[in-house]
């Protein structure tokens, strides 16, 4: 008698966990919605080949790439999700999408423009977060969005290369001097974002170090050291001769 208790009551757990992972499965395959998604550029054209990435809880939760007609098909859990699309050539659209429909355009002609900018040449990582989700983009760079409370960060130093490296000053957001190296902004309008950096390269012997300076200092020891090897290689030869005329003495 316990025996067949057992036996009906092991079962029934069985029984009660096939059914938990099939309404599992069935309440995730419902909270994935198959999205058309279709990508607009600045000059109200379809963007053939453009990334498109899907964030939410600042991950990427599904990423495709446009066709020639400017779509893609991404499987997106149904919550509020940013998008970020690169079109090329520096260009972004930034926006957040509180519900997941079957089909979603992003159209950057009818966005506002950010451009992310420095007072140097050098490519500067900069980190935009929207709705929590953290994504890095490089100056120079354009963002279009509609998006409000979106953050910009620049780092408070960076290196560019082995001998420069780039110290954070201050920003301007439209011309006007913001505290600290982060604002927070809405795409209400033209933005135009500049972060100033001091550039502190090193230098030997008063000489600033860089790509050139280095190669040119590596042909120069390598000269030295050539030339030492022939005066070494000469003064072995002549000590072996003055040997071998002694010897015959």
């Amino acid at each position: 008698m316990v025996w067949l208790m057992k036996d009906v009551l092991f079962k029934s757990m069985v029984a009660a966990l096939i059914v938990a992972v099939v309404v599992a499965g069935a309440v995730m395959a419902q909270s994935t919605v198959s999205v058309s998604v279709t990508v607009i550029g600045p000059n109200n054209a379809p963007v053939a080949n453009a990334v498109v990435q899907a964030w939410q809880s600042n991950s990427v939760v599904a990423q495709g790439t446009t066709s020639s007609s400017g779509t893609v098909t991404l499987n997106i859990p149904n919550a509020t999700t940013t998008f970020w699309v690169s079109l090329g050539n520096g260009k972004y659209i930034l926006e957040t999408v509180t519900t997941i429909t079957s089909s979603i355009t992003l159209n950057a002609s009818s966005y506002y423009p950010a451009t992310l900018a420095t007072n140097t040449t050098y490519s500067i990582p900069v980190t935009i977060t929207d709705n929590n989700n953290s994504i890095t983009a490089y100056t120079n760079a354009t963002v279009y969005s509609t998006d409000s409370g979106v953050t910009i960060t620049y780092p408070n130093q960076t290196t560019v290369n082995l001998f420069t490296v780039l110290k954070f000053v201050n920003m301007t957001v439209n011309g006007t001097p913001q505290t600290g190296n982060s604002v927070t902004v809405s795409f209400t309008g033209p933005l135009t974002i500049i972060a100033y950096y001091a550039v502190s390269t090193m230098t030997l012997l008063g000489i600033p170090l860089n790509t050139t300076t280095l190669i040119i200092i590596i042909a120069v020891v390598a000269v030295l050291l050539g030339i030492m090897v022939m005066y070494a290689h000469k003064s072995s030869a002549k000590k072996i001769a003055r040997a071998r005329s002694t010897t015959w003495v």
